[in-house]
């Protein structure tokens, strides 16, 4: 096991974990200026970056343009120069806006600035969210993303009716109007003040800039808040450049010197309090009106699976995350609910304290399965980080990767470095890469390969038994999103947008900044120390992941009768008879060939060939 230390992260972590890498120097390395011009003036001339199937993104003109003023910071700006609004007798409310990423009422920091001015003012709080189908298609969200925040909203507004606060949803088919709608809604309820926390997918940050814009004009003052991260972004900065920096491990040392002088980056909110009992029949309209239990377009195909895989409630986010931090591995938990039965209480022996060494295996319950929760902000960063922390050894704070501790903690920042990516260098959430000098990598297209990744069909039984899980479950184990990202990019040679899109339509747990980050890590075109030449062999991942071949049985039913190492790769180790009767695939390709292949691709690319 003490191999698998040395092991990168996890690239699509469920914290956001991954490898770092220098970032290139130059926004077209290799090439020369002439090369440069020629490629985007082609490139501009057919109406954007090349596109593979379903995979677009904008132009690389465009892209280069938002980058240099970060809408981020733009959004910064526009909420300091708010148009204040005071408080007046003839405000009777205020309104909260509860997003996608923070479904909770503990620790959310723009709601309990919500609460403090309903309190301060004795006026009842308000909290709304808004569907918005054209957004969903548009950054394509999972079926089982959207029913998972349906359940958990109508489970808030349960809550939140007891406290007298009520939940209201509206839908706005067309996004572009969602500003106005919204600020309809805080005039209509004679507020002046409207209060969030801030999404940093580039879309939202240019949709909240417009309702800043559009409040100033109508009296009515926004408060953003940056409550997604532990350290806000643009705050990490290096000593040489005074700039973001383009490495983890530079953004970890930052990070952790930040929290180290100013602590109240990790403090936690208390649950806001109640409303007046007078607010159920000042608001019965509100109270009455009920979350649905579908979107038109996104129905959930399997949600009863989902329902009992992944359950919502008052407190579930919590009881999931202390089975991680003082319970044992279930070791038959491959495919159940993380608060299954079986499971024994130990501190000692907890999956937290053996996630160094354990968490690279992928039968039983080796790691947190907090991924949905976070990702929907059920949980904050900041109580992760925390209860994590309090079972360090020592003092100090431990975000070392020598214990599971540290490590798992340290998977927590990654989240933080990703979402700080997406800030930072905002082309990522536009479909290119973030190292530049990767725009024009060579890919196939090849709709069957793509297909029978995608339906694990590939015939290498390491990569079809993930994407099993995967389509069965919603969720992959963290080893296993880097082993089948790199067979799609490196074996296959398929552009890694297209399994981006793929795992965000099948994901429970898509969080752009580290699905995008993963991605492009296992693509080369990401944060990773070692880019293209990472190359993972099915075969020895599977010996590291799955030694005893359980994982395979259990999404594989076919190859049941087969032990490692044949089991590995059948269609070698089995005579043509006996892998006929198998029913199952060869492989699409060989590894040898494709490897050598992705080596001269991505080396055209660089100019080196």
């Amino acid at each position: 096991m003490g191999n698998l230390k040395k092991e990168p992260s996890s690239p699509i972590q469920e914290a956001g974990v991954k490898r770092a890498a220098t970032r290139s120097p130059s926004p077209h390395l290799h090439e020369n200026k002439k090369q440069t011009q020629e490629k985007i003036k082609k490139e501009e001339n057919l109406g954007g970056y090349p596109s593979y199937g379903r995979v677009k993104a904008c132009s690389i003109a465009k892209a280069d343009r938002i980058d240099e003023n970060p809408p981020v910071l733009r959004l910064n700006k526009a909420i300091q120069e708010r148009t204040k609004q005071a408080h007046s007798d003839d405000e009777k409310s205020v309104v909260f806006w509860m997003r996608m990423h923070d479904l909770r009422i503990v620790d959310s920091r723009g709601l309990t600035i919500a609460y403090e001015y309903a309190k301060e003012h004795n006026i009842p709080l308000i909290i709304i969210h808004v569907f918005s189908p054209q957004d969903y298609e548009a950054h394509d969200r999972s079926c089982r993303r959207i029913d998972f925040v349906l359940r958990k909203l109508k489970s808030l507004k349960e809550e939140l009716e007891e406290m007298n606060i009520p939940l209201y949803t509206f839908t706005v088919e067309q996004r572009q109007h969602i500003p106005q709608k919204v600020i309809d809604f805080v005039k209509q309820y004679n507020s002046k003040h409207l209060y969030g926390n801030i999404e940093y997918e580039i879309d939202e940050l240019f949709r909240d800039m417009q309702l800043i814009n559009l409040a100033n004009e109508q009296e009515v003052e926004v408060q953003l808040e940056h409550d997604n991260m532990v350290v806000p972004p643009f705050k990490v900065l290096t000593k040489t450049t005074s700039k973001p920096p383009m490495t983890f491990t530079a953004y970890l040392k930052g990070w952790q010197k930040i929290v180290l002088e100013d602590p109240t980056h990790r403090d936690e909110t208390e649950r806001i309090g109640a409303n007046n009992i007078s607010a159920k029949e000042d608001y019965k309209a509100l109270f009455e009106k009920q979350v649905p239990d579908e979107i038109a377009g996104f129905e959930c195909h399997d949600k009863d699976k989902m329902r009992e895989l992944w359950p919502v409630g008052r407190t579930t986010a919590s009881e999931i995350l202390d089975r991680f931090l003082h319970y044992k591995n279930r070791e038959e938990a491959t495919e159940s609910t993380p608060l299954g039965e079986g499971a024994e209480k130990d501190d000692r022996n907890s999956r937290i304290k053996q996630y160094a060494d354990g968490r690279n295996i992928t039968t039983g319950e080796t790691t947190s399965k907090i991924s949905p929760y976070l990702a929907s902000g059920q949980i904050s960063v900041r109580q992760c980080f925390n209860r994590a922390q309090k079972l360090k050894s020592g003092y100090n704070m431990d975000i070392t990767r020598e214990s599971g501790v540290g490590m798992w903690s340290q998977e927590v920042i990654w989240k933080d470095f990703y979402q700080n990516v997406l800030c930072v260098q905002p082309r990522v959430s536009m479909g290119h890469p973030f190292l530049r000098q990767y725009r024009f990598v060579e890919w196939e297209y090849n709709q069957e390969h793509l297909d029978a990744w995608h339906q694990g069909k590939t015939g290498w039984p390491i990569v079809d038994a993930a994407m099993r899980q995967l389509t069965t479950t919603g969720w992959m184990h963290n080893r296993m999103r880097m082993t089948v990202a790199s067979y799609l990019c490196k074996d296959l040679m398929l552009d890694w947008r297209e399994g981006e899109r793929i795992f965000a339509k099948e994901l429970i747990d898509h969080d752009l900044g580290s699905n995008n980050g993963g991605w492009q890590w296992s693509a080369g075109t990401g944060t990773d120390a070692q880019p293209y030449f990472r190359i993972f062999n099915p075969i020895s991942q599977s010996q590291k992941a799955d030694p005893s071949g359980e994982y395979i049985h259990h999404w594989l039913p076919e190859l049941r009768d087969i032990k490692p190492p044949a089991l590995f790769e059948p269609s070698k180790h089995l005579s043509k008879n006996e892998f006929q009767k198998l029913n199952y695939p060869k492989p699409l390709v060989d590894h040898k060939f494709a490897r050598d292949r992705a080596l001269s691709r991505y080396k055209k690319a660089l100019g080196k060939e």
